[in-house]
């Protein structure tokens, strides 16, 4: 039941055939969401897992959940990206496994943050709150040409270019805080064909 509200992690059995090495070592779980990934490798092995995640609620959710299963679960509220330096700070030197579940969460899509185009929201976009940078101040404060960049190198947008003309534009009149606005400004510049698409890699883009 807690899998369902936070995030169902995809192709378990198949990650496990493949990461699952030896039975009794030690496993980073990299983007650790949910937990719903670390938890199966802790129910079929008797290894160590340590997860990371960068968002404090995901943090939050997997060390409940995973509660059970005592001095076996190490969760740090870190981005991966430390795992190196992270690892050498509580003495762990070598590991078994790496896993990384990229991407963005339902549960982060679906309960705020405005990483969603599907609600309207606060332009916010943080995985992690400590972080002062937002999309918000991104679109508001970027130029025309660091916006364009952003949308095309980040969410491959064909028409990132139109869009951070019409995002600049918008700007001189109102400042952009909300997602629905950022809907609006896009629509402006997306055929109601690719609509969908378009608006997908803009806030990947942002993400």
């Amino acid at each position: 039941m807690m899998e369902k509200v936070f995030h169902i992690p995809v192709m378990v059995d198949e990650v496990m055939k493949f990461l699952i090495t030896r039975d009794d070592e030690i496993y980073v779980d990299g983007t650790i969401g949910g937990g719903g990934h670390s938890e199966e490798i802790l129910k079929r092995t008797n290894a160590k897992v340590i997860g990371f995640d960068i968002d404090p609620e995901a943090v939050k959710f997997a060390s409940e959940r995973l509660k059970s299963f005592g001095e076996r679960i190490l969760i740090l509220n870190k981005n991966y990206a430390s795992v190196k330096e992270s690892l050498k700070e509580i003495g762990v030197e070598k590991i078994t496994g790496f896993l990384l579940d990229l991407g963005v969460s339902s549960f982060q899509l679906d309960h705020g943050g405005g990483f969603s185009f599907r609600f309207d929201d606060k332009l916010d976009m943080r995985m992690d709150r400590g972080y002062e940078l937002t999309a918000e101040y991104i679109l508001n404060n970027y130029s025309e040409r660091e916006i364009s960049d952003i949308i095309f190198r980040f969410g491959e947008e064909p028409r990132a270019r139109a869009i951070a003309r019409e995002i600049v534009r918008y700007r001189q009149r109102k400042r952009i805080e909300t997602t629905g606005e950022l809907v609006k400004i896009i629509d402006k510049v997306a055929s109601k064909k690719y609509r969908l698409k378009v608006l997908a890699r803009v806030f990947q883009g942002l993400r």
